[in-house]
């Protein structure tokens, strides 16, 4: 009965320790470079609570001007939830490789490469001045999703 309640705990504490992790884990959203039709960011960023971006600007008269296109996003998902012209559905975020991999292993080197966010972890010799990752890990750059590599990588990249 001990031992059952043991178990019980020890799986309760580390489901624990992983959600408060994953807590930790936010992401920063940025305006998106262009909107739908292709017309470049103008003005953008956090203001009064919401990611404020504006794109197309065009003179209205009396020297003033006026974006074609506005969007406001949620500062914390980055969720398109009000605005009028031509607006990405969801904010930009930036993916970074994750500090460790899934064993607990520190990132060596990773970042952006042809097109691919690429993360190597747990380096070691392997002979003749050599060295190779024990794990790595490819992650779509645009959506942080896992998608190649070996070893102990995380399901998702770190945002």
């Amino acid at each position: 009965m001990l031992f059952s309640a043991f178990i019980i705990i020890a799986v309760t504490a580390s489901t624990v320790s992983g959600l408060a992790i994953k807590a930790r884990d936010t992401c920063t959203y940025l305006c998106p470079p262009t909107d739908t039709a292709g017309e470049a960011l103008v003005d953008g960023g956090p203001t009064e609570g919401v990611l404020a971006c504006g794109y197309d600007l065009y003179p209205i008269g009396n020297g003033e001007e006026a974006f074609g296109t506005t969007c406001d996003y949620d500062l914390t998902t980055g969720a398109y939830y009000a605005g009028y012209g031509n607006c990405p559905s969801q904010a930009s975020v930036t993916y970074s490789c994750p500090p460790y991999d899934s064993a607990g292993e520190a990132l060596v080197d990773g970042g952006p490469t042809e097109g691919v966010l690429a993360c190597g972890y747990d380096l070691y010799p392997i002979g003749n001045g050599e060295e190779a990752f024990g794990t790595t890990c490819d992650y779509d750059i645009t959506t942080g999703a896992y998608y190649a590599g070996y070893g102990n990588c995380p399901s998702t990249a770190a945002c």
